[in-house]
């Protein structure tokens, strides 16, 4: 398989199992599937003639999924995490557009407003001179 990517060794099942594994082992220890000294207790009376076992009461069924929060919780709550904040970014994205885009409209019309109020004064005074400068020809 040349043409994979190497897993991060992180994701690799050597590292991966080992985590899973302790605490399979010690949701199985609550249901009281395994214990660390399993005995088998037997009951026997000096003149019988067999033995009797004494049965544990029902055990509890074991449920694999607190062992894969606990292993893998906190990595899918994360990445449930950023899943959240780029839904709700999609989301919002086109409100953020819309207040921006008219905050851009209103910094243009100020801009485009005081361009023209320049342009409008320097015509004016580029008149203004021009008129000046037609008296001082005319008295010539």
């Amino acid at each position: 398989m040349k043409d994979l990517w190497d897993m991060n060794p992180e994701d690799s099942s050597k590292e991966v199992v080992p985590v899973f594994e302790k605490h399979w082992q010690d949701t199985l220890a609550k249901c009281g599937r395994i214990s660390p000294h399993t005995q088998v207790h037997a009951k026997y009376k000096h003149n019988a003639t067999q033995v009797d076992f004494i049965q544990s009461p029902k055990k509890k069924e074991a449920s694999v999924l607190p062992a894969l929060i606990k292993s893998f919780g906190p990595m899918y709550l994360f990445g449930a995490f950023l899943k959240l904040l780029q839904d709700v970014l999609t989301f919002v994205s086109p409100q953020i557009l819309g207040h921006r885009h008219a905050a851009n409209a209103l910094t243009v019309a100020i801009f485009q407003q005081n361009v023209h109020h320049r342009y409008a004064n320097k015509d004016s005074a580029h008149i203004y001179h021009l008129q000046k400068i037609a008296e001082d020809i005319e008295r010539c």
